[in-house]
């Protein structure tokens, strides 16, 4: 592990001290950083989507919470820094789910969200992005959900 890297992962674990943006993006190759860069864009380029750096505790630690004002309480989306690459969870509640078309999904995403977590009526499907063809089907599960709240 280079001195940078090792300097980026100690700035994603400590909870006391808030992390900017480029000290998360320091544990990546420069590949993982056009992922990571690409997918906060994607998201926040959804009407309402704002993200923020948050402390969201094990396992993603300091992370970017996406917050849309129809989601109420809960969480639009979480990107997180994680050692393997960029990490994208999406809760979805019940609802959403029955609203996305999971066969035309490909099965990158579509089993994620089967077989996701389920606490109460939200599943919590998460994905680790290390290419550009799965970060277009995570962007339109994000499109979809944010049509989802929006159409309500």
């Amino acid at each position: 592990m280079s001195a940078a890297t090792k300097t980026a992962r100690e700035a994603w674990e400590n909870e006391f001290r808030e992390p900017s943006l480029d000290e998360l993006r320091g544990m990546f190759n420069e590949n993982e950083v056009r992922l990571f860069d690409s997918c906060l864009e994607g998201a926040e380029a959804l009407g309402g989507v704002t993200g923020r750096i948050s402390w969201e505790g094990v396992p993603w630690r300091w992370c970017v919470r996406f917050e849309h004002p129809e989601a109420g309480e809960q969480p639009f989306a979480y990107l997180a820094p994680s050692p393997e690459g960029p990490e994208l969870c999406v809760p979805l509640t019940s609802e959403c789910v029955d609203s996305i078309p999971l066969r035309r999904l490909k099965r990158y995403g579509r089993d994620a969200i089967v077989k996701a977590k389920k606490v109460g009526s939200t599943r919590w499907p998460s994905w680790t992005i290390s290419a550009k063809t799965e970060l277009e089907e995570l962007l339109d599960i994000l499109k979809r959900k944010h049509r989802f709240l929006t159409a309500k």
